[in-house]
């Protein structure tokens, strides 16, 4: 069995969001469609081998970035 199920790649999406909130102070309302949207959701779609090398911590600091540059795009 393949370890990039479904499942799987729910859960991880659904630590990388706790750790947005409990860390990055992300919205709980807002945090999942923020993950759904981001680069990271997009690429354990398309490479779920390379997502699964890099540890939840590591996904958040991502989405956090992606989040906040893509704010200060907005404001410019």
């Amino acid at each position: 069995m393949s370890m990039f199920t479904l499942q799987n790649k729910n859960r991880l999406k659904s630590y990388v969001a706790e750790v947005l909130v409990s860390i990055h102070n992300f919205d709980a309302s807002s945090v999942n469609q923020i993950v759904e949207q981001s680069a990271f959701s997009k690429t354990l779609e398309t490479d779920p081998e390379f997502v699964f090398h890099y540890d939840v911590e590591y996904w958040a600091e991502k989405v956090k970035n992606e989040r906040q540059k893509s704010r200060k795009l907005a404001l410019a």
